[in-house]
């Protein structure tokens, strides 16, 4: 009695649909949704050649209290009076808020994704950066990654996880089948 290796917990049918990691070299958005609605599951494209507000590790920190985006410099710094003043209000904030919402300022491509996206699909692809590496790339005014600091850490992970449940939520109510990737390149 061994695993049924071909379970399919999606539904999906084998030969398994094809689809693609979301960054893109692009700088034209239309081009970019077009491409990404030729594949089986479209997936929403990431164009950080046109922003550094485009950067996987950006859309994934936007809302985190203290969170400081340096577009010049390309780098999340934690401004640690503001994480602290913000955290109360954040902490009672519902996982579905529209703070965790990935809006127009975030993305480029993601109104028109979800304008395009339909259950006729077999499934729609989103995606956010993982905890570990976004908590390794955002820095405190030491310059110290704050994976290290326990008081910021937690929320953090606590924060990817509120923006993946609503990006899976906006998903899934076009299509139910849809999914989002954590990504972890450490």
């Amino acid at each position: 009695m061994g695993t049924d290796l071909r379970a399919d917990p999606l539904r999906l049918e084998l030969p398994l649909p094809t689809t693609a990691m979301a960054i893109m070299p692009h700088r034209d958005p239309e081009r970019a949704l077009e491409l990404a609605f030729t594949l089986d599951i479209p997936f929403w494209p990431q164009l950080p050649n046109i922003s550094y507000s485009e950067d996987t590790y950006v859309q994934t920190v936007a809302g985190f209290p203290g969170a400081v985006v340096d577009h010049e410099g390309l780098r999340i710094l934690l401004d640690e009076e503001a994480f602290y003043a913000g955290l109360e209000e954040y902490l009672e904030l519902d996982h579905v808020d529209e703070r965790f919402a990935v809006t127009p300022a975030q993305s480029l491509t993601y109104a028109g994704f979800l304008e395009r996206a339909s259950p006729h699909y077999p499934a729609l692809r989103g995606q956010f950066m993982g905890p570990i590496s976004l908590a390794l790339m955002v820095k405190d005014a030491d310059n110290k990654p704050v994976i290290y600091r326990d008081d910021v850490r937690e929320m953090l992970i606590h924060h990817v996880a509120r923006r993946v449940n609503r990006h899976l939520s906006d998903l899934r109510a076009l299509n139910p089948r849809s999914f989002v990737w954590v990504d972890e390149p450490g």
